[in-house]
């Protein structure tokens, strides 16, 4: 698991969080970077191996920066994307990057998942984005 959390309140609620939910197996590394840029995912992947699931939620507007930061992480065939969009402009930008790394990517409806996971940090503006490099399955109505 790697998370990465640019505001310093919830990053103290993320390594409480990683405090109480971790064991000896677990590595946990911090990172810092004064740069208001960031820092690329690509530069912190170090060869690590094994299916990956990319998460970005709450990014207010950059989440395209952050995937174009992930460029070699979304070439990998065993990458699922998961982005919460602040925005339409985000929408279009994600999409188009992730099409471009061979996602098939989805639209999931707002809060659809509320009654199996509590959000806590729910807005009904919000859209997910999901994306896997094999086509969703269409279900029947």
């Amino acid at each position: 698991v790697m998370a990465f959390e640019r505001d310093p309140q919830m990053g103290r609620i993320l390594l409480r969080n990683l405090a109480c939910n971790t064991s000896e197996s677990h590595r946990i590394q911090f990172y810092g970077d004064t740069d208001p840029a960031g820092i690329a995912i690509d530069r912190l992947m170090n060869g690590e191996r094994g299916p990956v699931l990319l998460k970005v939620s709450t990014a207010a507007g950059i989440e395209q920066r952050i995937l174009a930061g992930a460029s070699d992480l979304l070439d990998r065939e065993d990458t699922r994307v998961i982005v919460r969009l602040g925005d339409r402009e985000s929408e279009a930008g994600c999409m188009r990057l992730l099409d471009d790394h061979g996602f098939s990517v989805s639209l999931v409806t707002p809060a659809w998942w509320r009654p199996v996971v509590r959000d806590r940090s729910f807005d009904p503006d919000h859209i997910w984005l999901v994306a896997e490099k094999t086509p969703f399955e269409i279900l029947p109505d």
